[in-house]
């Protein structure tokens, strides 16, 4: 065991990148490291349950789609960081996700007996959500350890097998009766049904793993509670197809429609042609997947359960990330009324549904540049995971929906009202695709509001709090938000060019992909940030905290980063032509190589 935990701080000092295998018996784990970092661990006998009980905990609102992957890949966080990047999931829970599973991990390996080791350098995951210590992980590993043990001392003849991943099944409810009350008596009845582990358990109740252990273990001696072995869940992942063909590399479609049967009919139209596709069933909660990808060309569908097509159109030509982008509508009344509308939205063209595949291709070929050929490639599959086939259910069509653009206009004339008229109060509003430009906001209270796609352009937030907002997307240029409060705010694809952000609080913030190119954010907070392939360049970031912030792939090329703290930091494939890093303070931060 000396050897195994000596390996891996060896690794931590090498500054290593590759996968750590442990395997003991039947049982093996996984390892992620990032230049000696931890960035993520999985496996064991309850990998998917592990999972489960942590998704459960931290983000118990996000529904990951099946996942097209191979079992043994990290899966896991391949989908904490589609929840991430799609706004279902906060960079606070999939920090904690991640965490508490290294924590998990790290708690059985010290429990292996015998074990082998195996080190595989290899690129590291895609992305990178937090870089943990290995020190620091191991010690908080064996300090739980420890004091787990400590509770079973009085028991010796349990130790082995009472593991952290057995299940505790109620053997006599009527003598629990007599040592709990009525309201315990309720909540362990519900929970010791033979399908809750100790992990279980201790995430459910909130309380440590030895805090729960010391509770139970007295029912299991007295024979009341009996333990069980339990079977994993099944991983939320379908194999992929073996490739008998080459893979589409022409331009990328985007097909936006609610129907996974339309979605399939698109792929199977586009993909043989040599486009490649992202598929999305709602496109309003999976913005930012559009924005990171930026496709060619967007398919979009006319009537949607959230949503117009003629609207989102509009507002996706207000952006500047899609102001350009050929935007074709597709509807099943291609009258004079639609096709007026459509474009006055700002749609490219119209397309009759349902889809005729020789019309598709040829308005693709119009403006596309052609695709590259290849033959009929396997199960076509989205970005979002593979979409099964699904029964078809009538639905009466109805081309008139109701116009959110005046929902949201009346909003905001309420909202310039009830600010005018004093009022600061305004945490939760849903302003999607608002506009809100040149107007003063400062010192208004924003948090968790729905801004995506909004245009806020040279608006005045100065102190405006904006904490856990949904601003993807959303237009800041030239805007003020000096000491503004954006803590756990998501600004996927965020325009802040020219931006005022000094003093600005973005500890936390999702900046990814976002554009700060020129802002301002001199004594900034940035600390834990995830700032992936964001535009930094000609920034003026002096004395800006940002430990620990994540700034993969960032562009700081000409940015001032004198007397930044980047304690921590990750700037592995960041762009730093120019850069002034004078006085800042990088220990411990990967740079890159």
């Amino acid at each position: 065991m000396d050897s195994l935990l000596q390996s891996l701080l060896d690794y931590q000092h090498q500054s290593a990148t590759g996968v750590f295998r442990v395997t003991a018996g039947q049982e093996q784990w996984q390892l992620y490291l990032f230049f000696g970092r931890l960035l993520y661990a999985t496996g064991g006998r309850h990998r998917v349950r592990r999972w489960a009980r942590y998704l459960k905990l931290y983000a118990p609102a996000y529904r990951p789609a099946e996942l097209t992957a191979a079992v043994d890949s990290p899966w896991e966080y391949t989908l904490i960081a589609q929840g991430l990047a799609q706004g279902y999931v906060t960079l606070s829970q999939a920090k904690s996700i991640v965490q508490s599973s290294v924590q998990e991990v790290l708690f059985h390996v010290l429990t292996t007996e015998d074990a082998q080791t195996e080190w595989q350098p290899e690129s590291p995951l895609t992305q990178q959500i937090v870089l943990i210590q290995i020190d620091r992980a191991l010690e908080e590993a064996r300090s739980l350890h420890s004091r787990w043990q400590e509770v079973l001392k009085p028991v010796r003849g349990l130790l082995r097998q009472f593991s952290p991943d057995v299940a505790l099944h109620l053997r006599h409810p009527e003598s629990l009766s007599r040592q709990v009350s009525p309201q315990v008596q309720q909540v362990l009845t519900q929970i010791l049904d033979g399908q809750h582990t100790l992990w279980d358990m201790a995430a459910l109740t909130k309380q440590s793993l030895p805090t729960v252990t010391r509770f139970l273990l007295d029912l299991v001696q007295q024979s009341i509670v009996d333990l069980t072995d339990i079977s994993d869940l099944p991983a939320p992942v379908t194999p992929p197809p073996v490739a008998t063909t080459t893979a589409p590399v022409g331009p990328l479609v985007a097909c936006l429609d609610d129907s996974p049967l339309i979605l399939q009919t698109l792929e199977r139209i586009l993909r043989p042609a040599g486009y490649r596709t992202l598929a999305l069933q709602d496109p309003m909660a999976q913005m930012a997947l559009l924005l990171e990808h930026r496709p060619d060309l967007i398919l979009l569908d006319w009537v949607m359960p959230n949503v117009n097509g003629y609207e989102l159109c509009g507002l996706l030509r207000k952006t500047a990330a899609f102001k350009d982008t050929p935007i074709i509508l597709l509807t099943a009344n291609e009258g004079l009324i639609n096709r007026t509308r459509a474009r006055l939205a700002g749609a490219t063209e119209l397309l009759q549904k349902p889809v005729r595949e020789g019309e598709l291709l040829q308005l693709l070929e119009r403006f596309l540049p052609r695709a590259a050929q290849a033959t009929v490639p396997p199960q076509p599959v989205g970005r979002t995971g593979t979409i099964a086939p699904q029964p078809l259910t009538p639905v009466e069509v109805n081309e008139q929906p109701q116009d959110i653009a005046q929902e949201t206009a009346a909003r905001v004339a309420d909202l310039l009202k009830r600010y005018a008229a004093g009022e600061r109060e305004f945490g939760g509003l849903s302003l999607v695709g608002a506009d809100l430009r040149d107007q003063d906001l400062s010192g208004a209270n924003l948090s968790r509001a729905e801004l995506m796609l909004a245009d806020l352009s040279r608006c005045q937030l100065v102190g405006t709090k904006l904490v856990g907002a949904n601003l993807i997307g959303c237009e800041l240029q030239q805007a003020n938000l000096e000491g503004a409060g954006l803590t756990g705010a998501n600004l996927i694809g965020a325009d802040l060019s020219q931006t005022n952000l000094n003093y600005a609080d973005l500890g936390a913030a999702n900046l990814s992909t976002a554009n700060l190119r020129g802002s301002r954010l001199r004594r900034a907070n940035l600390n834990e940030s995830l700032a992936s392939g964001a535009d930094l360049a000609e920034a003026d970031l002096g004395g800006a905290k940002l430990y620990a912030a994540n700034l993969n792939r960032a562009d700081l090329s000409q940015a001032n980063c004198s007397g930044a703290d980047f304690t921590g930091a990750n700037l592995w494939q960041a762009t730093l032509d120019n850069t002034n890093l004078e006085g800042a303070d990088l220990t411990g931060a990967v740079l890159p190589s």
